[in-house]
């Protein structure tokens, strides 16, 4: 019995150590992305008022009962994994209350309104699902409604060496008109092999993995033309 206890408060130890490197690495000396440079850019500019909804229905949420904050796993001492969410692992603490759906939802609207559209912004109920949405958009007026629902985001980043961590992703996007007719949609996914830097912050280079991703969604042809036409 004794050396269960002991067998078990070590392991307690290890994983608030393991704890305690992840905080120390995050609070490292390299400043951080200010959120006027997380959001993406395109190409193309946008003059139609678009609503913006991102919806998560990863597994990792609605099945296995992580947090909405979820963004993947963090290795630390000897290699233990830890969950790692939004804040402090993206987010700033401006933002530091947000769930993964609305982080992304606020850069993509960041986006929006950098390329000329009047980003209309939907209520807690037009986040529900996506009819909800859909009815939200058309009841504001909007001009187009993207809606994207995540079916994967998660890193996987070893933080005893530098190397490169995976980004594994998947989302459907489908973009509708003012009347709710259908103009796009498509589904995607894949990982991302991010190459990390030495002179950067984890935190750093998981926001820019989150940027790029989401440039190269506006930049899909059925992007530009569903919220542009």
């Amino acid at each position: 019995m004794y050396w269960r206890i002991n067998s078990r408060m070590a392991s307690i130890a290890v994983l608030r150590l393991g704890a305690l490197m992840l905080t120390a690495l995050l609070a490292a000396c390299v400043a951080p992305i200010p959120i006027k440079d997380q959001a993406p850019k395109a190409s193309y500019s946008v003059s139609n008022g678009v609503a913006i909804a991102v919806l998560d229905a990863r597994q990792v949420v609605t099945v296995e009962k992580k947090k909405p904050t979820y963004i993947g796993r963090a290795h630390g001492v000897f290699g233990i994994p830890q969950d790692i969410q939004v804040y402090p692992w993206v987010a700033l603490k401006e933002e530091k209350d947000l769930t993964l759906a609305q982080e992304l939802e606020a850069r993509m609207a960041d986006a929006l309104a950098g390329m000329g559209s009047k980003v209309v912004r939907l209520d807690a109920g037009g986040h529900a699902d996506a009819a909800s949405a859909k009815r939200a958009a058309q009841a504001l007026g909007a001009d187009r409604l993207l809606l994207i629902t995540l079916d994967a985001w998660e890193v996987n980043i070893n933080l005893n060496w530098v190397g490169s961590f995976d980004f594994d992703w998947g989302y459907t996007v489908e973009i509708s008109d003012r009347a709710g007719a259908q103009l796009a949609t498509f589904k995607d996914s894949g990982q991302d092999v991010v190459k990390e830097q030495a002179s950067d912050s984890p935190r750093n280079m998981i926001t820019a993995a989150f940027r790029a991703r989401l440039e190269k969604l506006l930049e899909r042809p059925e992007v530009s033309s569903g919220l542009s036409k």
